[in-house]
């Protein structure tokens, strides 16, 4: 047992954190990028390579190009690898590809990392994915799991190497609460890398959340759009930015609506449900609070129905036509 002096400690100077990615990924370290099947992953793990390939940026944000990087593609073959690669029109320089492990990890193969590191120089590993390198292990097993996330992530500290997982969510998981709940598997994954994405896309929507959270740094969710297989993965803004921007829309739209006619809480519903792409039920609540906070400001006059003979009059509201 070592004992660490706590003053000694105080008084140590320890180097600058280094990033791969700049605010998102720290070198050295094990991050951890899951989603749910077919929700763009491997677009974004390929746009991370390339990224790294050409020291360009990646989701608006630098990256710092390694000597080599090492793209483990377990789940697509070569020829959806080549397909990618031309609809990129991307040639790597200091990418490589393998298809393959010769042992699982868990059962010796995540020795592999090191060895490759010091054979050929790889500094950045991508595996897609985690659950395919596993083999025939449970994932569920905390224990094992456990086990060899500590492993790797030691592996990784020691070695000097950062591991880029890539990982699913459960079906339907991770829509409410806490959305790294939903990773599938062991709880003791996420309690064992040092920083993580979850990657959350309505099915055929072209925008998506990208939830973000490290050990080292404060990080800010984001909202990406997709734009095809040649433009890939853009970024939009931070999730406060796409929110507020989201909400100053809805307001346009009502004013807009409001000068052509006079509109009801269920005409606002609509016009929300649409714009957020969620049930026209949902959207009530929210459009009776922009409708009245509207009216507070002005922006809106409120006009009581009285024509109903039953129950409560329903409200109303115009906007002054321009």
């Amino acid at each position: 047992m070592n004992i660490t002096n706590g003053a000694e400690l105080f008084e140590k100077e320890f180097p600058p954190l280094q990033h791969v990615v700049e605010h998102m990924i720290v070198a050295n370290t094990v991050w951890m990028l899951a989603g749910r099947p077919k929700s763009g992953k491997s677009w974004l793990l390929m746009q991370l390579a390339r990224a790294l390939d050409d020291e360009s940026t990646w989701l608006g944000r630098k990256t710092k190009r390694p000597s080599r990087v090492l793209y483990i593609a377990l789940e697509d073959g070569e020829r959806r690898v080549w397909e990618r690669l031309h609809a990129m029109d991307w040639k790597p320089k200091h990418v490589d590809f393998i298809f393959e492990l010769n042992e699982p990890l868990g059962q010796g193969g995540e020795t592999m990392f090191s060895v490759l590191k010091a054979t050929h120089g790889y500094e950045v590993f991508i595996l897609d994915t985690l659950r395919a390198a596993i083999g025939a292990a449970d994932e569920n097993d905390n224990n094992a799991m456990a086990s060899l996330m500590n492993t790797i992530a030691t592996l990784a500290h020691h070695d000097e190497f950062t591991l880029i997982l890539s990982h699913h969510t459960r079906k339907g998981g991770g829509n409410e609460g806490d959305s790294f709940d939903a990773i599938r598997g062991a709880s003791a994954m996420r309690g064992s890398y040092d920083g993580g994405a979850v990657l959350k896309r309505a099915r055929g929507e072209r925008v998506a959340h990208l939830e973000l959270e490290s050990r080292d740094m404060d990080v800010e969710d984001i909202v990406i759009e997709w734009f095809g297989p040649k433009s890939g993965w853009q970024l939009v803004g931070t999730r406060a930015e796409y929110q507020q921007d989201r909400i100053q829309r809805i307001r346009t739209a009502l004013i807009t609506e409001a000068r052509e006619r006079t509109i009801t809480v269920e005409d606002a519903a609509d016009i929300i449900a649409r714009e957020l792409n969620v049930a026209h039920t949902t959207a009530m609540a929210e459009a009776r609070r922009m409708l009245n906070a509207l009216a507070r400001e002005g922006a809106l006059k409120r006009i009581e129905n009285t024509s109903r003979k039953r129950g409560r009059p329903s409200a109303q509201y115009s906007a002054e036509r321009t």
